[in-house]
Protein backbone atom coordinates (compact mmCIF):
# COMPACT_ATOMS: atom_id res chain seq x y z
CA UNK A 1 0.00 0.00 0.00
CA UNK A 2 1.35 3.53 -0.75
CA UNK A 3 -0.17 6.75 0.57
CA UNK A 4 -0.62 9.62 -2.23
CA UNK A 5 -1.40 12.87 -1.18
CA UNK A 6 -1.49 16.44 -2.16
CA UNK A 7 -0.90 19.13 0.69
CA UNK A 8 -0.85 22.97 0.33
CA UNK A 9 0.51 23.99 3.57
CA UNK A 10 1.50 20.49 5.29
CA UNK A 11 -1.32 19.57 6.76
CA UNK A 12 -2.08 16.60 4.76
CA UNK A 13 1.26 15.66 3.98
CA UNK A 14 2.24 15.76 7.90
CA UNK A 15 -0.94 13.04 8.21
CA UNK A 16 -0.44 11.17 5.19
CA UNK A 17 3.43 10.90 6.89
CA UNK A 18 2.29 9.38 10.19
CA UNK A 19 -0.11 6.75 8.57
CA UNK A 20 2.43 6.16 6.22
CA UNK A 21 4.67 5.06 9.27
CA UNK A 22 2.45 3.33 11.36
CA UNK A 23 1.13 1.25 8.30
CA UNK A 24 4.91 0.59 7.09
CA UNK A 25 4.68 2.14 4.14
CA UNK A 26 5.51 5.49 1.96
CA UNK A 27 4.26 9.14 1.53
CA UNK A 28 4.25 10.17 -2.12
CA UNK A 29 3.04 13.41 -2.96
CA UNK A 30 1.46 13.97 -6.49
CA UNK A 31 3.91 16.48 -7.26
CA UNK A 32 6.53 14.16 -6.72
CA UNK A 33 8.11 12.78 -10.55
CA UNK A 34 8.19 8.85 -9.10
CA UNK A 35 4.13 8.95 -8.16
CA UNK A 36 2.72 7.71 -11.12
CA UNK A 37 5.42 5.17 -10.96
CA UNK A 38 4.39 4.24 -6.79
CA UNK A 39 0.50 4.24 -7.58
CA UNK A 40 1.62 2.04 -11.08
CA UNK A 41 2.92 -0.61 -8.53
CA UNK A 42 0.69 -0.36 -5.96
CA UNK A 43 -2.70 -2.54 -5.61
CA UNK A 44 -3.85 -0.87 -2.44
CA UNK A 45 -3.73 3.18 -2.19
CA UNK A 46 -4.31 5.85 0.16
CA UNK A 47 -5.28 8.85 -1.51
CA UNK A 48 -5.31 12.09 0.35
CA UNK A 49 -6.12 15.84 -0.24
CA UNK A 50 -7.12 18.70 1.16
CA UNK A 51 -10.57 20.44 1.03
CA UNK A 52 -11.14 23.38 -0.80
CA UNK A 53 -14.68 24.99 -1.03
CA UNK A 54 -16.25 21.84 -0.32
CA UNK A 55 -14.39 19.94 -3.58
CA UNK A 56 -11.43 18.57 -4.56
CA UNK A 57 -8.55 21.02 -5.30
CA UNK A 58 -8.50 21.77 -8.96
CA UNK A 59 -4.65 20.16 -9.08
CA UNK A 60 -6.02 16.92 -7.18
CA UNK A 61 -9.01 17.00 -10.18
CA UNK A 62 -6.88 17.18 -12.87
CA UNK A 63 -3.82 14.65 -11.56
CA UNK A 64 -6.84 12.06 -11.41
CA UNK A 65 -8.42 12.99 -14.89
CA UNK A 66 -5.06 13.24 -16.52
CA UNK A 67 -3.86 9.54 -15.29
CA UNK A 68 -7.25 7.89 -15.30
CA UNK A 69 -5.34 4.60 -16.91
CA UNK A 70 -4.28 4.29 -13.16
CA UNK A 71 -6.89 3.60 -11.05
CA UNK A 72 -8.32 0.42 -13.03
CA UNK A 73 -8.51 -2.30 -10.57
CA UNK A 74 -6.75 -0.31 -7.88
CA UNK A 75 -7.96 -0.48 -4.32
CA UNK A 76 -8.23 2.92 -2.39
CA UNK A 77 -9.00 4.70 1.01
CA UNK A 78 -9.76 7.99 0.80
CA UNK A 79 -8.86 10.71 3.11
CA UNK A 80 -9.73 14.43 3.35
CA UNK A 81 -8.53 16.88 5.62
CA UNK A 82 -10.51 20.60 6.44
CA UNK A 83 -10.36 23.09 8.60
CA UNK A 84 -14.65 23.02 9.49
CA UNK A 85 -16.59 20.64 6.85
CA UNK A 86 -15.61 18.28 4.11
CA UNK A 87 -18.69 18.53 2.21
CA UNK A 88 -19.09 15.95 -1.13
CA UNK A 89 -15.42 16.26 -1.86
CA UNK A 90 -15.28 12.47 -0.49
CA UNK A 91 -18.02 11.27 -2.37
CA UNK A 92 -17.32 13.31 -5.49
CA UNK A 93 -13.33 11.78 -5.31
CA UNK A 94 -15.30 8.12 -4.63
CA UNK A 95 -17.22 8.99 -8.46
CA UNK A 96 -14.26 9.71 -10.09
CA UNK A 97 -12.18 7.11 -8.80
CA UNK A 98 -14.83 4.35 -9.61
CA UNK A 99 -15.13 6.06 -12.84
CA UNK A 100 -11.75 4.84 -13.91
CA UNK A 101 -12.05 1.17 -12.54
CA UNK A 102 -11.08 1.98 -9.34
CA UNK A 103 -12.47 0.20 -5.95
CA UNK A 104 -13.52 2.52 -3.34
CA UNK A 105 -12.27 0.59 0.48
CA UNK A 106 -13.43 3.06 2.48
CA UNK A 107 -13.15 6.79 3.71
CA UNK A 108 -12.10 8.99 6.60
CA UNK A 109 -12.42 12.82 7.90
CA UNK A 110 -9.62 14.95 9.59
CA UNK A 111 -9.85 18.55 10.63
CA UNK A 112 -6.98 20.55 11.32
CA UNK A 113 -6.17 24.47 11.09
CA UNK A 114 -7.24 25.93 7.95
CA UNK A 115 -4.85 28.04 5.59
CA UNK A 116 -7.22 30.97 4.73
CA UNK A 117 -5.65 33.76 6.77
CA UNK A 118 -6.94 36.56 4.30
CA UNK A 119 -10.92 36.01 4.97
CA UNK A 120 -11.08 37.82 8.73
CA UNK A 121 -14.40 35.67 8.91
CA UNK A 122 -12.67 32.67 8.89
CA UNK A 123 -9.97 33.44 10.79
CA UNK A 124 -12.50 34.53 13.52
CA UNK A 125 -14.37 31.52 13.21
CA UNK A 126 -11.23 29.14 13.53
CA UNK A 127 -9.25 30.83 16.33
CA UNK A 128 -5.77 29.64 16.02
CA UNK A 129 -5.21 28.92 20.24
CA UNK A 130 -6.96 25.75 19.16
CA UNK A 131 -4.63 24.56 16.26
CA UNK A 132 -2.16 22.75 18.44
CA UNK A 133 -5.11 20.93 20.48
CA UNK A 134 -6.86 20.07 16.81
CA UNK A 135 -3.37 18.84 15.07
CA UNK A 136 -2.72 16.37 18.63
CA UNK A 137 -6.73 15.18 17.90
CA UNK A 138 -5.97 14.57 14.38
CA UNK A 139 -2.88 12.96 14.92
CA UNK A 140 -3.87 10.33 17.36
CA UNK A 141 -7.24 10.05 14.97
CA UNK A 142 -4.70 8.76 12.27
CA UNK A 143 -3.37 6.57 14.72
CA UNK A 144 -6.51 5.19 15.27
CA UNK A 145 -7.40 4.77 11.33
CA UNK A 146 -4.10 2.64 10.92
CA UNK A 147 -4.41 -0.06 12.98
CA UNK A 148 -7.88 -0.16 11.20
CA UNK A 149 -6.71 0.05 8.03
CA UNK A 150 -3.72 -3.40 9.09
CA UNK A 151 -6.62 -4.96 10.16
CA UNK A 152 -8.95 -3.89 6.70
CA UNK A 153 -11.57 -2.85 9.12
CA UNK A 154 -12.47 1.20 6.86
CA UNK A 155 -14.75 3.67 7.95
CA UNK A 156 -17.18 5.00 5.27
CA UNK A 157 -17.15 9.05 6.10
CA UNK A 158 -18.79 10.40 3.55
CA UNK A 159 -19.15 8.37 0.90
CA UNK A 160 -23.02 8.25 1.41
CA UNK A 161 -23.76 11.61 0.84
CA UNK A 162 -26.13 12.02 -2.10
CA UNK A 163 -24.27 14.08 -4.71
CA UNK A 164 -26.21 16.65 -7.13
CA UNK A 165 -26.33 15.74 -10.73
CA UNK A 166 -23.21 18.44 -11.55
CA UNK A 167 -20.89 17.41 -8.59
CA UNK A 168 -18.20 15.87 -11.31
CA UNK A 169 -18.42 18.65 -13.71
CA UNK A 170 -15.15 20.77 -13.55
CA UNK A 171 -15.31 23.85 -11.56
CA UNK A 172 -13.12 26.32 -12.32
CA UNK A 173 -11.85 29.78 -10.15
CA UNK A 174 -10.84 32.79 -11.91
CA UNK A 175 -8.97 33.44 -8.09
CA UNK A 176 -5.49 33.82 -8.33
CA UNK A 177 -2.69 35.69 -5.75
CA UNK A 178 -2.79 39.58 -5.30
CA UNK A 179 0.88 40.92 -4.94
CA UNK A 180 1.14 44.11 -2.79
CA UNK A 181 4.69 45.71 -4.82
CA UNK A 182 5.05 47.72 -1.93
CA UNK A 183 5.50 44.38 0.22
CA UNK A 184 7.31 42.72 -2.25
CA UNK A 185 11.59 42.34 -2.26
CA UNK A 186 10.69 39.51 -5.48
CA UNK A 187 12.48 37.06 -3.58
CA UNK A 188 10.25 35.16 -5.94
CA UNK A 189 9.90 32.22 -3.19
CA UNK A 190 6.21 31.70 -4.04
CA UNK A 191 7.03 31.03 -7.40
CA UNK A 192 9.60 28.31 -6.44
CA UNK A 193 7.46 26.30 -4.57
CA UNK A 194 3.80 26.93 -6.84
CA UNK A 195 2.57 23.27 -7.24
CA UNK A 196 0.46 24.59 -10.35
CA UNK A 197 2.47 27.72 -11.81
CA UNK A 198 0.25 28.19 -14.91
CA UNK A 199 -3.41 28.05 -13.08
CA UNK A 200 -3.85 28.60 -9.60
CA UNK A 201 -5.21 25.74 -7.51
CA UNK A 202 -6.00 27.58 -4.14
CA UNK A 203 -3.41 25.68 -1.74
CA UNK A 204 -2.55 29.27 -0.27
CA UNK A 205 0.83 27.67 -0.28
CA UNK A 206 2.33 31.15 -1.60
CA UNK A 207 0.20 33.36 0.90
CA UNK A 208 1.59 31.31 3.76
CA UNK A 209 5.11 31.08 2.54
CA UNK A 210 5.49 34.66 1.48
CA UNK A 211 8.83 36.24 4.26
CA UNK A 212 7.25 39.72 3.31
CA UNK A 213 3.13 39.14 3.82
CA UNK A 214 2.74 40.27 0.20
CA UNK A 215 0.38 38.28 -1.06
CA UNK A 216 -3.65 37.77 -0.36
CA UNK A 217 -6.37 35.24 -2.63
CA UNK A 218 -9.30 35.59 -1.10
CA UNK A 219 -9.12 38.79 0.80
CA UNK A 220 -7.49 41.79 1.19
CA UNK A 221 -5.34 41.82 4.19
CA UNK A 222 -3.29 38.90 5.34
CA UNK A 223 -4.40 38.39 9.54
CA UNK A 224 -2.30 35.11 9.86
CA UNK A 225 -0.14 32.78 8.04
CA UNK A 226 -0.02 29.07 8.69
CA UNK A 227 2.40 26.12 7.97
CA UNK A 228 3.01 22.66 8.87
CA UNK A 229 6.60 22.23 9.41
CA UNK A 230 7.39 18.51 8.85
CA UNK A 231 11.03 18.75 9.06
CA UNK A 232 10.91 19.86 12.65
CA UNK A 233 7.80 18.35 13.30
CA UNK A 234 5.50 21.40 14.00
CA UNK A 235 3.47 24.17 12.87
CA UNK A 236 4.32 27.51 12.08
CA UNK A 237 2.30 30.86 12.46
CA UNK A 238 2.72 34.43 12.07
CA UNK A 239 -0.36 36.11 13.39
CA UNK A 240 -1.90 39.78 12.76
CA UNK A 241 -4.12 41.72 14.54
CA UNK A 242 -7.83 41.56 13.19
Amino acid sequence: MVVVYFSGTGNTRHLAKLLASRINSQAVSIEDNDAYYKISISDEIVFAFPVYSSGLPEIVRNFIDNNGILWNKKNIFIFVTAGMMYGPSIGIAACLLKSYGANILGSEFFKMPDCIGDVKLIVTLLPRRKNPQTILKSDSKMVELATKIINKEYPQVGLSIKLKPNALEKHSSSLKPKIDLDKCNNCRLCRKTCPSPDKCTQCYRCFSICPRQAITIMGKKVFTQYLYDDDNDKHLENVNSI
